[in-house]
């Protein structure tokens, strides 16, 4: 007897939780909010395969369409009426493989339907390969999201008594849209308040210190452990033993050796050493995450050749380096590094010694994908000697001292576009330098 296969849609406005990191929908719309846009939709259409799906085959491919592909199979064999795929003999269940790029989203209407295609008060389950399921009684829309890749799925109707032959409609491969990139933590937040902080290290005693800041408004100062051999300088921070609390790296300026103090607010709890360079022109002039992987890597610049080098970091185990475009006049010096475009990608500030022109390279990792002018400042008196988020806003500012005067000073920024300025505690002891940077 010949089957036709109609299927009716439910419509309910809900997510369902899943214990398996997937999340269930109700609502084709509302699934569609949640997936890329670039979906590969089959609705078993005026579509050709080759050979009609008339009984007699078990499996069939389909694809490749945006990169997707799948395969559909029964061990019984497949049938379908160009309207929905369903099975040949009931209670078999219909299997759908992944096959080409990775998958984290599907969905369709499936259906519990009889041996003439008509809806049925049965139950048919559906399954993914990480176990997680849902049950359906007659027919309805159902879409999964997933965190991680979903290899298969399977419609199966064998818990009914009566005949039940598991069909799917319009149905949806797709993958969930990456997650915008969280707001990196607050820069030399060493109270764990979601503020940016001030390092110093005093160049005659070896003193060092934290300003716990609110803003530029200065709550309390803390002294952290005296390092008196001063050819160890502070060259930057950053959380290298992915502890979430900010850690401080430090070079030798005599031997070369390179050293972070792995810290927990205030206190050293434990230090290691990175690998020794001992060629002084290469200074380190920054940290960030430059691939992505969580992990803090260290920028360096060499002060006679301008070349740029950045290692990637494994904690303190240097697991590979790469070099980035040179720049030969050294005039132009790396003041620090930050996020100015909101990519969740770290970009590289300069400032020329000579003209006070500041710029940002936008980075994409080691790709400089562009650069931007930030206000020039004539006084080289004033030198950037941090980057962070002072007033809260998820933007970049950028930290000044002048050493001649001691004061400080913040500029809230906008990308590159100053917005304005407010000054901070003067420091008139020159020996005193904001570090960290």
């Amino acid at each position: 007897m010949k089957r036709i296969i109609f299927l009716i849609v439910m419509t309910l406005f809900a997510v369902v939780p899943s214990a398996f990191a997937v999340d269930v929908y109700t609502d084709e719309a509302e699934f569609l909010k949640h997936i890329y846009a670039n979906y590969y939709l089959e609705d078993f259409s005026g579509y050709e395969i080759g050979i009609p799906i008339d009984g007699s085959q078990t499996s069939v491919h389909y694809g490749p369409v945006n990169g997707y592909t799948w395969n559909a199979s029964a061990a019984n064999g497949l049938y379908s009426l160009h309207s929905a795929l369903s099975i040949s003999f009931p209670w078999d269940p219909l299997v759908i493989t992944f096959t080409g790029q990775s998958v984290t989203a599907v969905g369709g209407v499936f259906g519990s339907t009889n041996f003439d295609g008509g809806i049925i008060s049965q139950n048919v389950t559906v399954t993914l390969n990480d176990g997680t399921s849902v049950t359906l009684n007659g027919s309805g829309f159902r879409g999964f999201t997933s965190l991680v890749p979903i290899t298969s799925l399977t419609i199966d109707g064998i818990d009914s008594p009566d005949e039940n032959y598991p069909s799917v409609d319009h149905f949806y491969v797709g993958i969930v849209p990456p997650s915008p990139p969280s707001p990196p933590s607050p820069k030399n937040d060493f109270n764990n308040d979601g503020k940016t902080d001030i390092l110093w290290r005093n160049t005659s005693t070896g003193q060092n210190a934290v300003w716990n800041m609110d803003g530029v408004t200065w709550l309390s100062s803390v002294a952290l452990r005296t390092s008196s051999d001063t050819n160890w300088k502070i060259v930057g921070t950053g959380g290298f033993n992915a502890d979430g609390k900010t850690d401080i790296l430090w070079r030798n300026t005599s031997t070369g050796q390179n050293l972070v103090w792995y810290m927990n607010g205030i206190s050293r709890t434990s230090f290691a050493y990175l690998l020794t360079v001992s060629d002084q022109a290469w200074t380190i002039v920054g940290t960030g995450d430059f691939n992505a992987d969580g992990k803090t890597d260290v920028l360096w610049r060499n002060t006679t050749t301008g070349q740029i080098q950045l290692w990637y970091m494994d904690g303190v185990t240097r697991t590979s380096y790469v070099y980035l475009p040179r720049v030969t006049d050294l005039s132009w010096i790396i003041a620090g590094t930050g996020d100015f475009n909101n990519d969740g990608k770290p970009d590289i500030l300069w400032r020329n010694t000579t003209t006070g022109r500041n710029m940002v390279w936008y980075m994409d990792g080691v790709t400089k994908t562009s650069s931007a002018y930030v206000t020039t400042n004539t006084d080289q008196a004033w030198t950037i000697v941090g980057t962070g988020d002072f007033n809260l806003d998820g933007k970049t500012d950028i930290l000044w001292r002048n050493t001649s005067t001691g004061r400080n000073m913040v500029w809230y920024m906008d990308g590159v576009t100053r917005t304005s300025y407010a000054y901070a505690l003067s420091i008139a002891d020159q020996a005193w330098k904001i570090v960290g940077k």
